[in-house]
């Protein structure tokens, strides 16, 4: 059962609001809230833990880690805060301190070209002016060129934390991040599960999947900006 068909069987007073629905852009709403001030309002409206899991598409262990104060990653993030609209818990914008996040790279056909900070002066760094508050080990890449059209477009602001994950597990199947390779190589991919445990598929928009890839390391995607909506 779909996470959409899921909640409208349990809550068909709701069912008009989230029957088809698209995830919004979770960088467009700017937000002063913690992600475990977004789940307690959410759940403030009669969902329960297990109920919160399936309509994000997560484990009911995991929504309790969040309630503990653990950080909600990448398209879960977008989830909480796109559910936490429509249900009318949390405004759409709301006026905040702003952030700025140095850009790390570029991305371009899904492969990752980083810049060195150690070699780059302090004045020649260039940044992303947000209007919402991210962690401070946040980084920004940019995409290039149209490669990946739908998913990016030119000038789209990928954000990531900084810290690199080594110990890669079932956990982060679907999962998008930037993924290192033995190679030394970087992509921006889609974790999917691989033909045996250790391994995974990698894949790509519009480029044909990495099969049974072994990562080194990963750093999931934190949010995405689209073009034109950050300062620079």
């Amino acid at each position: 059962m779909s996470e959409d068909n899921t909640y409208a069987h349990s809550h068909s007073k709701s069912e008009n609001a989230f029957a088809h629905s698209t995830l919004l852009p979770a960088t467009r709403i700017r937000m002063r809230m913690t992600p475990k001030e977004i789940l307690r309002a959410i759940m403030a409206t009669g969902l329960n833990q297990t109920e919160v899991a399936e309509l994000v598409g997560v484990s009911q262990s995991q929504v309790n880690r969040w309630l503990k104060g653990a950080d909600p990653r990448g398209s879960n993030r977008e989830k909480l805060i796109t559910y936490a609209v429509k249900l009318g818990v949390v405004p759409s914008i709301q006026t905040i301190q702003s952030a700025r996040v140095p850009i790390r790279g570029v991305v371009e056909s899904g492969e990752i070209t980083m810049s060195d900070p150690a070699s780059i002066d302090e004045e020649e760094l260039s940044y992303v002016e947000l209007r919402f508050p991210v962690p401070p080990d946040v980084i920004a890449f940019t995409v290039r060129g149209n490669s990946m059209f739908p998913r990016y477009r030119d000038g789209d602001v990928i954000l990531t934390r900084q810290e690199r994950r080594k110990s890669i597990d079932d956990d982060v199947i679907g999962t998008e991040a930037i993924v290192g390779l033995p190679d030394g190589k970087c992509y921006l991919k889609v974790i999917r599960e691989g033909s045996r445990k250790g391994v995974f598929t990698l894949e790509s928009w519009n480029a044909p999947p990495m099969y049974d890839a072994s990562p080194e390391w990963i750093s999931e995607v934190y949010l995405i900006i689209p073009s034109g909506s950050a300062g620079r």
